[in-house]
């Protein structure tokens, strides 16, 4: 009679731990949607103000103690950590104290980065993958990363980088898909701070080629106003000449 109660007990238990799980699991999809949704109607040409917006909303999201964006100069040398979050303090990273990661110092990560695959890693200060950070990660006292590359017209532009000083769950796909949505809106963002400044690149040579016309017609017209000038001048001579040698030849015999 005991072992079936307790079978019974371990059963019930199964069940409700069960539908506590997947009611957990719906709360963080619709938590998901919600984010995601919020993230793509908001305006993203102001970058500053934008990155700010998702980093704090992902960071909120996904429980995480950090959240940055690393892109690339040029020729993707170096990897730069451009914005950085912190949820202990809700405020952006100082740019002064933000870091650079050179390729000769983090050539695995990087390699992985640009292979397009997503990072994660639930032991970063003692994990492989993530041993070339361990100072950095150490001195942020980051247990666990999540990072995902942001792509731009079929490149690898920049990272988005996860970090957690306390990992309350294991990340699965769902976590995943989730960041490399947002990875997806830092793109829009970034893109649409491309396309702005193109447009006033682009208003910019406009208003460069006006002016140029108007100082060639400027130039034009003095020109036209020149030679009218020295034109008259030359002709005002010529006549007096003219009309003195037609008076020399008419009263010529009377002199």
């Amino acid at each position: 009679g005991t072992y079936w109660f307790s079978a019974f007990i371990r059963a019930i238990s199964a069940r409700v731990k069960a539908a506590a799980d997947a009611e957990n699991h719906a709360k963080r999809m619709l938590r998901y949607q919600s984010t995601l949704f919020e993230l793509a109607r908001m305006d993203k040409s102001d970058f500053p103000v934008a990155i700010k917006i998702i980093l704090r909303a992902v960071a909120n999201t996904l429980d995480l103690s950090y959240a940055a964006i690393l892109d690339f100069c040029e020729a993707r040398r170096p990897l730069s950590c451009r914005a950085l979050y912190l949820a202990e303090i809700d405020s952006m990273m100082d740019e002064n104290l933000l870091w650079v990661f050179m390729e000769e110092d983090y050539p695995g990560y990087l390699a992985t980065i640009l292979a397009n695959a997503p990072l994660i890693v639930e032991d970063a200060q003692h994990d492989a993958k993530t041993l070339e950070f361990h100072d950095r990660l150490k001195e942020l006292d980051i247990t666990s990363i999540l990072d995902v590359p942001i792509w731009l017209d079929g490149d690898v532009i920049a990272v988005f980088w996860c970090g957690m000083t306390c990992l309350k769950r294991s990340r699965d796909s769902h976590d995943i898909s989730f960041a490399l949505a947002v990875a997806n809106q830092i793109a829009l963002s970034l893109e649409a701070v491309a396309r702005l400044k193109a447009e006033e690149n682009l208003r910019q040579a406009a208003e460069d080629v006006r002016k140029a016309l108007e100082r060639e017609q400027e130039l034009n017209e003095l020109k036209s106003r020149f030679i009218a000038m020295a034109s008259h001048e030359v002709r005002t001579p010529l006549t007096t000449i003219l009309s003195a040698t037609e008076m020399l030849e008419t009263y010529a015999d009377r002199l």
